[in-house]
């Protein structure tokens, strides 16, 4: 019964990663097509990439982080959500492997 639940956690927190990895880079690709159209340029362009990897921050004073910051605000929302769980689960992952291992014997 305990080795389930183990195993049912260890899946939940990969499935939360692997969710949030695909999050992360499908709003990013989109915002990253949406300033190419409302500004030009490349959709890979170094500057675009900066733009988005400062959604959230204090630092995010430019004119094409406002525009999307301004129009896309539950999509913001969905990023910096999927930037935090991208972190916090694979943390997680390895604290339920150390518990799993330690005190349940599961594997």
């Amino acid at each position: 019964m305990t080795q389930g639940i183990f195993w049912a956690l260890l899946a939940a927190g990969a499935f939360a990663f692997l969710l949030a990895v695909q999050m992360r880079f499908m709003i990013s690709h989109a915002f990253r097509r949406a300033l190419a159209a409302k500004f030009g340029g490349e959709m890979a362009s170094l500057e675009y990439r900066q733009v988005i990897a400062g959604l959230g921050h204090s630092l995010a004073a430019t004119p094409e982080a406002r525009h999307i910051e301004a129009i896309y605000q539950s999509a913001v929302s969905h990023l910096l959500l999927a930037r935090k769980v991208s972190i916090v689960a694979p943390v997680a992952c390895a604290a339920i492997l150390l518990i799993g291992r330690a005190y349940f014997g599961a594997f």
